[in-house]
């Protein structure tokens, strides 16, 4: 009957609790990355399980895509960049050039959204009241490529 704790008892023990340490830092500091890691691959299954279900792209997709593009390009690349210098003339003007090649100028509602969103954003950045009569007759004679619907 032996009481004495014995250096391989110690070290047995030093070394369960430092295991335990390591797994217990692992998971604090590491838990987020290791589960999206585990989540991408999970993504890439599902993505080569769904490769061959040929799911047809909505064309109204692709229009408000590049309506997003559209409006972002003329928020930045025009209204910004002028700001309260620039005539009702010179906008329109600028902003023809960027919308000519929209196919969505076809769909009422993307060409309403495209209308509302000039009226409002010329009106608070470049000071320059523009009305949707104008913009209306702005696409009309717009020289673009047609499209069948």
């Amino acid at each position: 009957m032996n009481n004495y704790v014995t250096y391989k008892d110690l070290l047995l023990i030093a070394g369960v609790i430092f295991i335990l340490y390591v797994i217990i830092k692992f998971i604090r500091l590491h838990w987020v990355e290791f589960m999206e890691m585990l989540n991408r691959e999970m993504e890439v299954y599902e993505l080569d399980l769904l490769a061959d279900q040929h799911v047809p792209v909505d064309k109204k997709d692709d229009f408000l895509i590049a309506l997003e593009k559209l409006i972002n390009d003329l928020r930045y690349n025009i209204l910004v960049k002028v700001g309260k210098t620039a005539t009702k003339e010179q906008l329109l003007e600028a902003i023809s050039e960027k919308v000519a090649n929209y196919d969505g100028l076809h769909h009422p509602a993307f060409r309403y959204a495209l209308n509302n969103y000039i009226i409002h954003h010329t009106q608070n950045i470049c000071g320059v009241k523009i009305e949707e009569e104008e913009l209306e007759a702005l696409w009309k004679g717009l020289p673009r490529k047609t499209k069948t619907l």
